[in-house]
């Protein structure tokens, strides 16, 4: 999957506020790619979990790719704490 279209799903799920809550309370990262693979195949797109790990690996670095504007309260609090660890209770 093309970087391009990973940043327009991303950009559609951090206009979702609720559905941020939901993948920001993921307690692991194993947990977060089966739910962003959910969102995915919802909204029509075939994203493999290999892509999402790729994401996972350098998220702070996508999220200012992606952002054209403001970061949201999660992406702040995901850029204060290093990205590397997106799920909350992951060690």
């Amino acid at each position: 999957m093309t970087e391009e279209v990973l940043v327009a799903f991303y950009r559609q799920i951090r206009e979702n506020e609720a559905l941020m809550r939901r993948l920001f309370a993921c307690p692991d990262d194993a947990t977060l790619i089966a739910a962003v693979l959910r969102e995915a195949e919802a909204s029509g797109l075939s994203i493999q979990p290999a892509d999402v790990e790729l994401v996972l690996s350098d998220l702070t670095s996508f999220i200012a790719i992606a952002n054209d504007d403001e970061l949201t309260d999660h992406e702040l609090e995901l850029v204060a704490a290093g990205g590397s660890q997106y799920g909350q209770g992951k060690q």
